[in-house]
């Protein structure tokens, strides 16, 4: 186990099915048993694909501790250490349910999203390679959300449209 913030948080599970008197040792290959009694390996791409429940957008997650783990950024933390501060686990075989640490990285949104781009997945991506939305807005970092329907969303756009619609609703004052 490479992850300091895994350690940490397993050091402080008190849950029954584990108990409070097992070492982190023991919590660690306990952990890490149930994690891969949840992986099939897929011989053509050389995925591990997570057979365990498949969250929302179709990744994998697992309960540790009475929280829920997103399956990737387990596996990350797993087999490769905390996950950088304000980064992401994106996937380099643009599988949601693989967790092979091979094929997960650790990106910003604007990598992930550049990634998908060029990789012909995104549609109106012409606006994400030109760096700008279709009104002209730069991407950077906090520039573009992704909405609860899976949509990209510039920001600023955003706020112009709710500037507009409060603007509508009150009689042309704001």
């Amino acid at each position: 186990m490479k992850s300091k913030v895994l350690v940490k948080f397993l050091a402080e599970w008190k849950s029954s099915n584990i108990g409070s008197k097992k070492t982190i040792n023991e919590k660690i290959s306990i952990l890490e048993d149930r994690f891969t009694k949840n992986i099939r390996i897929e011989d053509k791409s050389g995925c591990w694909e997570w057979t365990g429940f498949i969250r929302d957008y179709g990744y994998g997650g697992m309960y540790v501790g009475g929280k829920v783990f997103t399956a990737s950024r387990l596996s990350y933390m797993i087999h490769k250490g905390d996950i950088p501060k304000g980064l992401f686990v994106c996937h380099s075989c643009d599988k949601p349910i693989c967790v092979n640490p091979d094929h997960l990285w650790a990106g910003t949104h604007s990598e992930n999203m550049k990634d998908m781009v060029e990789k012909g997945r995104a549609s109106k991506g012409k606006y994400l390679l030109s760096g700008k939305c279709k009104r002209g807005h730069l991407f950077k970092d906090g520039t573009i959300r992704i909405r609860s329907n899976g949509r990209r969303e510039c920001v600023p756009c955003s706020r112009e449209r709710s500037r507009q619609y409060t603007k509508r609703m009150n009689g042309g004052t704001v």
